[in-house]
Formats: C-alpha cells, sequence, structure tokens
C-alpha cells in the first residue's frame, strides 16, 4: 500500500517468527490512515470525496486538528513493501512471484470496490453509471483516477513496482536488483532536490514510475538486503540517500495537503512518526529480542496483518458515509467516531479471515489452470515448428 498494498506483503510463517513487527507495524500505518481520513481529512477537505460521501458536515473532535499527519501511514507502507517485496522476489520464480501478487492484491478489492460504490450511489455522491464506469476501473486496477475511493490511488504505485521485479525475475535478472534499487532511490533523490527549485506538483506519472516515492521502496529494499546478506558501505550510503529523499519528500507533502485543506502544515509531526516507525521497522528485523517480546501475541499480530490491506481499502468512503448518517441522528464527536473506526476493523476481519480466504482459493485455482493450458500451447507449438 501501498499503499496500502504494503500489505500486500506476505511473509511465510515461518519467517514471520522473524518479523513479527512488521505486521504490527503494517497495522499501525493503516490505523494512522483510517483515523486521519474519519477525523482531520473529512472535516478539513470539503470537496474530498469522503466529505460529499458524509452529506452532512463533520464537526471537528478534540484530536482532528492532531492528526493532521496520519498521511504518513502511506509512506510507511511502501518502505514495508520494499522490505517484503525484496524478501519474496529472492525465492520465488516469476510465476509464483505473479502469483503471490495477484492473490494478494485483488480479493479485498474485488469485495469492498463494489461496498465502496453502493455507498458513492446511495449518498448521491456520483449517478449510477459514474459510479459504475469507475467501480469497473478500480476491479481492474486501472491506474489513473478518479476510483470508487481516493485511497486506491496507492495501488498502481504498487503494481508498478511489483511489475519492475516481475520482469528481473522473468528476465532471469535479479542478480541486477540491488543495482536497479540503487538507480530507484538515487533518481528519487535526484527528483525532490530538484523540487526545491522547480516547485514541480504531484504528477501521476513521476508516482506510476516510482520516481515521486521510489525512496521509500529503495530504503525498504536496502534494509532487507542488509538483514539478509550482510552490510557494505554502499548499501549504507543508500539507506541515507533514501532517508535524504524522504525528508524532503514528507515536508512537500505537508506542503501539498495544507493547501487543499487551509491547515497550518507542520512539519516536524510527520516527520517524527514516520522516523520512530522505521526506527522500530529496524529494530524488528535486526535484533532478536524485539520478536521475541512480540512472540507470545504472533497470532494477533499475523490477524492484525492481514487485516491492513482491506482496512486501507474499506474505510474512508465506506466510514465516512457512517460518520454523516450518524450526524444527521445528532451523533457527533468521539463517541461515532471510535464507533465507525471499531466497524471499519470488524469488516477488515471479516474480509481478510472469512471472505478473502475463498476467494483467493478459486482465483488461485483459476491461474494454475490458465498456467498449465499456456504450458501446454507452448509446448505443443514447439513440438509443431519442431
Amino acid at each position: 500500500a501501498s499503499v496500502a498494498a504494503t500489505s500486500s506483503g506476505a511473509l511465510m510463517a515461518s519467517d514471520r517468527k522473524q518479523y513479527l513487527g512488521i505486521d504490527l507495524l503494517r497495522f499501525a500505518a493503516a490505523a494512522l490512515v483510517t483515523v486521519y481520513h474519519l477525523t482531520f481529512w473529512v472535516t478539513y477537505f470539503p470537496t474530498g470525496m469522503s466529505a460529499k460521501v458524509a452529506i452532512t458536515p463533520i464537526p471537528a473532535t478534540l484530536i482532528s486538528p492532531y492528526m493532521e499527519f496520519g498521511w504518513i501511514g502511506v509512506q510507511i507502507f511502501f518502505v514495508i513493501s520494499g522490505f517484503v517485496i525484496a524478501f519474496s522476489a529472492a525465492q520465488a520464480s516469476a510465476s509464483q512471484f505473479l502469483k503471490s501478487r495477484l492473490l494478494r492484491l485483488a480479493p479485498a478489492v474485488w469485495i469492498l470496490a463494489p461496498l465502496s460504490a453502493v455507498a458513492l450511489v446511495t449518498t448521491h455522491a456520483l449517478s449510477t453509471k459514474a459510479t459504475v464506469a469507475i467501480l469497473l476501473k478500480s476491479l481492474a486496477f486501472f491506474p489513473f483516477s478518479p476510483w470508487v475511493d481516493s485511497v486506491y490511488w496507492t495501488l498502481g504505485i504498487e503494481i508498478s513496482f511489483y511489475a519492475m521485479v516481475f520482469v528481473l525475475l522473468i528476465a532471469g535478472l535479479m542478480r541486477f536488483f540491488e543495482h536497479v534499487m540503487s538507480a530507484v532511490g538515487l533518481i528519487s533523490l535526484i527528483y525532490w532536490i530538484a523540487s526545491l527549485w522547480l516547485n514541480e506538483p504531484h504528477n501521476r506519472l513521476f508516482e506510476l514510475a516510482l520516481i515521486e516515492h521510489g525512496c521509500f521502496f529503495a530504503l525498504g529494499t536496502f534494509l532487507w538486503l542488509v538483514s539478509a546478506r550482510g552490510v557494505t558501505n554502499w548499501r549504507l550510503v543508500m539507506i541515507g540517500l533514501s532517508i535524504a529523499a524522504a525528508m524532503i519528500e514528507i515536508p512537500y507533502e505537508v506542503h501539498e495537503r495544507a493547501l487543499k485543506t487551509g491547515s497550518p502544515g507542520h512539519i516536524l509531526p510527520p516527520i517524527i512518526v514516520w522516523g520512530s516507525l522505521v526506527a522500530f521497522m529496524v529494530a524488528s528485523i535486526l535484533l532478536p529480542a524485539v520478536n521475541k517480546s512480540l512472540a507470545p501475541w504472533s497470532v494477533a499480530l499475523r490477524k492484525l496483518g492481514l487485516m491492513t490491506y482491506p482496512l486501507y481499502l474499506g474505510h474512508n468512503v465506506l466510514g465516512a458515509a457512517l460518520l454523516g448518517g450518524l450526524a444527521r441522528l445528532g451523533f457527533t464527536g468521539l463517541l461515532p467516531l471510535v464507533g465507525v473506526a471499531a466497524l471499519s476493523a470488524g469488516l477488515a476481519y471479516i474480509v481478510a479471515v472469512i471472505l478473502e480466504p475463498r476467494l483467493r482459493t478459486w482465483l488461485s485455482r483459476t491461474f494454475d489452470a490458465a498456467t498449465d493450458l499456456v504450458t501446454i500451447l507452448v509446448a505443443r507449438k514447439g513440438a509443431a515448428q519442431h
């Protein structure tokens, strides 16, 4: 999630014992984004989709002004994704990697996008015709907006990263993965340094090319390289340069959001939160004591990790619609916020534990059947040519 779909990463059960902190970190990032959208964003960005779905203006709660930085959870997702995808790709074939990404990304979207579409239609935020059009785009992972929920913007970026790794795998060039990620991180750094003078606005093509957020993916990748293959001077340099790029991107993001919401645009809170969470990630990767302390809660942490992706996809439009309904009934303040957040988490649990596994089983069988068919057709074509 990237995000989001950071939560798209999947560590094997045996390896999750070594990285329990990542499941906790992933859920913490999703919780940040959830509270941010349900407090600050829906209140202070009245032209946004969540405010339109709410219909009724949502008054600020006691914590709303202090959640201005909650969007930083997405940048955490990208770092986690860099780590997890590097781990996954190191021990997978191209076909296995493609299958794992498909099984992780598609089921939650196919379950939750229609629910978001229902919310758009029932609240009259969009016409039925317009909603059906963006629903189809969302289900197909179309990389350009609009989607049924603005949080889908991270999926295209995640898929671009997966596509790059898939090309390396299918071409048998994974030995150059570190070099490629070095280029991704350095290009991102150069872009953000240039932005200090050019004041370049966000560009979707730059996002999809990993130019804007490549520094976060590079940071996660080099953290994995250090943990799995050892420390080198270059890896430490790339970790430092990726962090330097992030220290430019985060203030820029603060500025962009301040222009939209009229908020003060404080820079230090998101930097401190991002730095603290990345530090925790490093500790959970490199210090066995951290994971040992989390071991008693391994089952719960595993479920929290699985809930992260559906929570990210399902909290914004659906949550705002619920908040608006409660506001029209006279319920405002922290209580409805807590209730909607709890319902969002409950929906995420149902999707992750009950619905996703069933859809994933069907999708896995379909993928295997399609792969077998392609293999047979290629073999027949080869035999015919000889």
